[in-house]
């Protein structure tokens, strides 16, 4: 019931309008054919193919414009100002909770009339803040290997993240520092954060992601909760209707046993996992609103090994082993000597628990093959079933 709560909770979350994600910045500089800033030149930022404008911006007096919370998505930028030639920037990529930061546009003079079209060219070096920003699109999302279709292992292949002994960290920082969040909400667990760049309640999947920006230093203050971020972004419906479905399977049918377990002669821990869902996304109405759903189901049935301490038959009545200083063996009645009985409690207890005949090795305990003293290990194979289904649910409106 707590899954399903915590994906009603996402799906929700989704719902939500423009403003409320995780948006980007484009920066640039109108310039005339001697390299001078141009004052007061209208700045059109229009989605990629469309004429509809989604944000202006007026140039200052040296010629530099900013639009700010700028959605992730491909855009075309229009540059009008009297006397001189429209020109159109086509295919500028905005990324999420980073700066673009376009080449200088040069304006010809000419009629208003006229318009000069060019491909975007970005700067590859951030010249407009001191973030250090990487975005794995969708498309390395979508290709590259990942085990469990898990993003967040993607998050550790970038420069300045490491999975350390205990949680994965970014520049040497606490975990706490860093902040997750899915289409601007935070989707750690807040209560601990030891681990919140490992755990995610919501456990995100692939095609629950369409691209996500790291900022592992000197991340936008705008953004809050830490130095470091981590911006996901879920996919939006367009205006042609789009779906897949997919099925993944892992099995141990053919994979060969461990060493240790052929030693202990523990058979092939057996796995059976199935990954299966389905994704849509459209328009409801064309140009203005869009829908996507995801639905992904895992059924995970496997056993692992585990080892556990167990005591031989004479440390269950009390009896304590050990060499003395001159290699002697000693055995001790631990509780007799105390003036104790053996709790009738216990002793119920110790009889569910495997005694010195499945003792398989001697990784734990103070016991040896030659010599059982009070404890030795147990390894055998526990089943670890997972059963898990994410749904997830956006709607874009666009005024």
């Amino acid at each position: 019931m707590r899954l399903w709560r915590s994906m009603l909770a996402l799906c929700l979350l989704c719902l939500t309008p423009l403003g409320a994600q995780v948006t980007g910045r484009l920066t640039g500089r109108v310039v005339d054919t001697s390299g001078a800033g141009i004052p007061g030149v209208e700045v059109t930022l229009l989605l990629a193919g469309q004429s509809r404008p989604i944000l202006t911006a007026v140039t200052t007096s040296d010629g530099l414009f900013s639009l700010s919370g700028v959605r992730p998505e491909i855009y075309d930028v229009m540059v009008e100002a009297k006397g001189f030639r429209k020109q159109k920037v086509r295919s500028v990529k905005i990324d999420p909770a980073s700066e673009v930061s376009l080449p200088a546009i040069d304006l010809e003079v000419g009629a208003v009339t006229e318009t000069v079209e060019v491909s975007a060219s970005v700067q590859r070096v951030q010249t407009g803040n001191a973030e250090i920003t990487t975005t794995i699109t969708n498309e390395q999302l979508s290709k590259l290997p990942t085990l469990d279709r898990n993003p967040m292992l993607l998050v550790r292949t970038q420069v300045g993240v490491t999975n350390g002994r205990s949680a994965t960290i970014m520049n040497g920082q606490r975990t706490s520092f860093s902040n997750v969040t899915l289409d601007g909400i935070n989707i750690q667990d807040n209560y601990i954060r030891d681990t919140s760049l490992d755990f995610l309640p919501n456990l995100l999947l692939l095609d629950e992601v369409s691209e996500v920006t790291v900022a592992t230093s000197n991340g936008s203050s705008a953004f809050g909760f830490g130095s470091s971020q981590v911006s996901f972004v879920t996919p939006s419906g367009t205006n042609s209707l789009h779906g897949a479905a997919y099925w993944s399977n892992r099995n141990y049918k053919t994979s060969a046993n461990s060493w240790f377990n052929n030693q202990r002669g523990i058979d092939r821990p057996p796995l059976n996992e199935n990954q299966i869902g389905g994704k849509i996304g459209g328009a409801i109405l064309k140009n203005k609103l869009f829908f996507f759903s995801n639905y992904e189901a895992l059924r995970l049935r496997q056993h692992t090994s585990v080892t556990r301490t167990i005591l031989t038959d004479d440390a269950r009545q009390g009896i304590f082993t050990y060499k003395d200083t001159s290699g002697a063996v000693r055995k001790p009645n631990v509780l007799q000597l105390a003036g104790q009985t053996a709790d009738p409690t216990i002793q119920q207890l110790l009889q569910q628990v495997p005694g010195q005949a499945k003792m398989n090795n001697f990784t734990t305990g103070d016991s040896r093959p030659e010599f059982p003293r009070n404890t030795g290990g147990y390894t055998f194979l526990l089943r670890g079933n997972r059963t898990r289904d994410n749904m997830i649910g956006k709607v874009d409106y666009i005024q």
